[in-house]
């Protein structure tokens, strides 16, 4: 589910209670603020599974936290307990082996093209989930042979398939 409007909290609400045993991710897009902390711990009761990048860090620690975006989610992770996961953060493998450093960080979106190919998105994941993080699977803007790719990455051991499904709830 992303989050779109201050009704967003209802509507996840009531997925969760029409599928109580569903796996409920959020993609935040950056749109939170420290002062949102209150809204953000109250997903913890839901059983969220994670919630991609919540935090917008510009506004969130300015500058400095714009060079160390991770030790900035993984401060900020100490007070959720659903997992944050990691994936505007970066733009390439490089910069995401930065994650290894924050145990604190538990989850990473992949995104093959974004990584620089199979061979380090695939050297990335087996060092994850050798870790002991989730590994999600994400190429909303992917096509062609990419496609296949993701797919194939999918069927991994361990790793989590992401789809963007976007629901439309009735009104209560």
């Amino acid at each position: 589910l992303m989050r779109s409007s201050a009704a967003s909290d209802v509507y996840k609400r009531q997925v969760r209670r029409a599928f109580p045993h569903l796996l409920i991710t959020l993609d935040a897009n950056q749109s939170f603020g420290l002062h949102n902390l209150a809204e953000l711990r109250s997903y913890d009761e839901l059983d969220i599974g994670w919630i991609e990048e919540p935090l917008n860090l510009a506004a969130a620690g300015g500058e400095r936290a714009l060079r160390d975006p991770f030790t900035r989610l993984a401060s900020f992770q100490h007070t959720l307990a659903m997992p944050i996961c990691v994936d505007e953060s970066f733009v390439n493998a490089e910069e995401a082996a930065g994650l290894f450093e924050h145990p604190e960080l538990r989850c990473a979106m992949v995104k093959i093209g974004k990584f620089g190919g199979i061979e380090r998105s695939l050297a990335f994941v087996h060092r994850a989930l050798a870790e002991g993080r989730e590994v999600c699977m994400s190429g909303m803007y992917d096509t062609g042979v990419s496609r296949f790719a993701h797919a194939a990455f999918q069927t991994l051991p361990g790793v989590v398939t992401v789809s963007y499904t976007h629901l439309t709830l009735p009104t209560i």
